[in-house]
């Protein structure tokens, strides 16, 4: 009996070990340039002048998701599913110079199979970032590309991945992967400030900036980057803080060491916002919030267990268009699209005799709202960016299979043909696309739903 308890005892000692090994894959050399590949999984390319002398360069493979806690904080904020099996940990002695080193992750059939329709993977790196009025050690998107067919992400890193503020003596950085929706296939511009069909009210009302968004804010005295992700806010504690659109709220979480008290919401447009340092939250999860709704209090002071890694009373506030709205899923500048940001409104309505068609509306190809059989609908569009939109109107219902189709609109928006009325007619599921202008500043004219001008489309 001993005998066999023995047995099994070194048995389950070896597969422990097994499990072990399989989980982690460790290499570490004097490097100074030159390629390293780990398993079958991933490599790494140090050029010429990345490191500026031989040192010890450790890459390791991690399965033990040690930074799980950092990923379910952007999970929400990046919608992501299928999480890598490794978190990618690179240590060296020193920082690299500059932005040079290439990374590649080769993903498994069984990985690629599993992502859902219409997404791709991305690449995250842990940056420690201290640009602003807290210190928030998140993981961020690295532009990178994603290859289907070779089933590989590449990117070029950044040298500011690495921080030696995590352990103490070497230059860590930290990478992993995930799936998101939108347009992975190509190369992501991380930054990108284009706010294209929708913009945003400020989320506190005297909008007074304390720490603008900088992706590459040099440090004035010892050079280092130190971007800020986020525009802070200066206000008193306990002001209200409203959403700048309408959406739901998604995530309301305590991050300890960074957001602190935070607010994640996704809106209809497909953007995401995160208002954190929060004193107080005024919603629940799942809460459908208008515009200009009030979410939340203020908060920030150092001490409270609310404020997270704050330095002082402030709103720290994010916005990620996340593919949808422009062609980056990274934080971007949300400024440019408070300050254009205007309001209108377009009509839409079944003009026939019987008024049993209904018809969906989109902006520069998204969803903005949809009719309903036997009423004129007014759909109200907060935030618009100013410009020639396409205004895209389809017919889901048509019994007799015409539908009639009546357009107005309003608070200024004309059509760039001009005139801001069109009659006319769509065959059921069939689609029209109609340029539109928004104005720069805020119409002086009333909603008039029947209005009719002489330079307006009708057709017969």
């Amino acid at each position: 009996m001993k005998k066999k308890n023995l047995a099994f005892g070194i048995l389950l000692i070896l597969a422990v070990v097994v499990l072990f090994t399989c989980r982690k894959e460790k290499d570490s050399h004097l490097f100074i340039n030159g390629t390293k590949e780990i398993g079958e999984v991933f490599e790494i390319s140090f050029p010429e002048g990345a490191l500026t002398r031989a040192q010890e360069v450790t890459v390791e493979l991690d399965a033990d998701n040690h930074y799980q806690d950092a990923v379910e904080e952007i999970a929400s904020f990046y919608d992501l599913t299928d999480k890598f099996e490794y978190d990618i940990r690179i240590q060296t002695e020193e920082q690299p110079t500059n932005d040079s080193i290439v990374v590649t992750f080769q993903l498994s059939d069984d990985y690629i199979s599993g992502i859902p329709d219409g997404y791709g993977v991305e690449l995250f790196a842990l940056i420690y970032a201290d640009g602003g009025e807290e210190i928030i050690d998140g993981f961020e998107i690295i532009e990178s590309r994603f290859n289907s067919e070779t089933g590989t992400v590449t990117a070029t890193l950044p040298h500011y991945v690495f921080t030696d503020q995590r352990t103490e003596g070497v230059f860590e950085a930290v990478l992993t992967l995930a799936a998101t929706p939108g347009i992975s296939s190509n190369i992501l511009k991380s930054g990108d400030d284009k706010c294209q069909a929708f913009g945003i009210i400020c989320p506190v009302q005297s909008c007074d900036v304390s720490s603008e968004f900088n992706m590459n804010r040099v440090h004035p005295v010892t050079g280092v980057v130190k971007p800020h992700w986020g525009v802070d806010f200066r206000v008193a504690i306990g002001t209200n803080i409203s959403s700048v659109s309408n959406g739901t709220v998604e995530r309301i979480s305590t991050d300890a060491h960074g957001y602190g008290l935070n607010i994640i919401i996704r809106h209809s447009n497909g953007a995401v916002t995160r208002y954190c340092h929060l004193s107080q939250v005024l919603v629940t999860n799942g809460q459908n919030i208008m515009q200009g709704e009030v979410i939340a209090l203020s908060g920030g002071a150092p001490g409270d267990p609310n404020a997270g890694s704050s330095t002082g009373p402030h709103l720290h506030f994010e916005y990620a268009p996340n593919g949808n709205i422009s062609r980056s899923k990274s934080r971007i500048d949300p400024m440019p699209c408070i300050q254009n940001a205007q309001d209108g409104a377009i009509s839409i309505r079944d003009n026939g005799n019987i008024a049993d068609d209904a018809f969906e509306a989109y902006l520069d190809g998204f969803f903005i709202g949809k009719t309903e059989i036997g009423a004129s609908n007014t759909i109200a569009l907060s935030g618009l960016s100013p410009g020639s939109k396409t205004l895209t109107i389809t017919c889901i219902v048509a019994p007799d299979n015409i539908g009639t189709l009546e357009i107005v609109l309003n608070d200024g928006i004309t059509f760039s043909s001009g005139g801001n009325y069109f009659s006319g007619t769509l065959a059921e599921q069939e689609s029209r696309n109609f340029e539109i202008i928004i104005p720069s500043e805020k119409s002086t004219l009333q909603h008039n739903y029947n209005l009719r001008r002489p330079n307006s489309i009708i057709e017969k």
